[in-house]
């Protein structure tokens, strides 16, 4: 199995990343910090990809994408005491999740990799953050809320403040 984005849970027990094995699509898998063998958090042969934590550890967030039809790439979550999933509210075409350390965002990539959007949880809306930013590589947010992403070799990193959306 080949594995990217690996991330801890909020408690230390677990460890949410995305796997492939030959022959089949990126899936979303949990494996316990002893070990063992790792378990997809959904069935299925749809390609999920860059699982997040919420800050409590109750509910991952991933990607279901399809690289040909960006009105079914949208973001899912999956609750971890009931096993249930769900599709975020208003995030077709959106891809690459990160929440916020204080859970109240969310920050994600249109899936033409042009606009970085910032999901606000209480009002159940998404808004850009800031224009013309080129395409995006691994982005995340920092204990402060500030928007990072790692762009490639020419332009390494964009940070922009959270309270006031401006970039340096």
């Amino acid at each position: 199995m080949r594995a990217a984005l690996a991330h801890w849970s909020p408690d230390g027990q677990q460890i949410a990343f995305s796997g492939a094995t030959p022959g089949k699509p990126w899936k979303v898998y949990l494996i316990s910090k002893e070990g063992g063998s790792p378990q997809p958090v959904t069935q299925g042969d749809v390609r999920e990809t860059d699982p997040t934590w919420s800050p409590d550890g109750n509910t991952l967030a991933f990607a279901q994408v399809d690289p040909f039809q960006a009105d079914k790439t949208f973001i899912v979550l999956f609750n971890l005491r009931d096993h249930q999933t769900s599709q975020l509210q208003r995030s077709h075409g959106i891809f690459a999740p990160r929440w916020s350390p204080d859970g109240r965002y969310m920050l994600a990539i249109s899936s033409d990799n042009g606009k970085l959007l910032l999901y606000d949880v209480t009002n159940q809306k998404w808004r850009p953050v800031g224009s013309n930013l080129g395409a995006f590589g691994y982005i995340s947010l920092s204990r402060d809320s500030a928007v990072r992403s790692s762009r490639g070799s020419t332009t390494p990193c964009l940070h922009q403040r959270r309270s006031d959306s401006e970039t340096d």
